[in-house]
């Protein structure tokens, strides 16, 4: 679904986690060059070990590069 479609019910929660460390997880990654290390992004994508969550080589959905809200619902 996305972090857009929560939102639309869900704008508090969006706010909270748009001011929260999980917006910047990714970040973190490429800064410590370890946006390619899959110990990483098991905890700093949503869902890294699905075959519709994030990819490490190849596409990289923006979408789910951050630990959004399907990392936990």
């Amino acid at each position: 679904m996305g972090r857009n479609v929560c939102a639309k019910c869900h704008q508090l929660a969006m706010t909270v986690w748009q001011n929260s460390p999980h917006l910047r997880f990714m970040k973190t990654l490429v800064e410590a060059l370890s946006d390619k290390d899959k110990v990483c992004l098991g905890c700093h994508t949503t869902g890294f070990y699905f075959r519709s969550g994030y990819i490490a080589n190849g596409f990289r959905d923006k979408k789910l590069s951050l630990v959004g809200c399907e990392a936990c619902h």
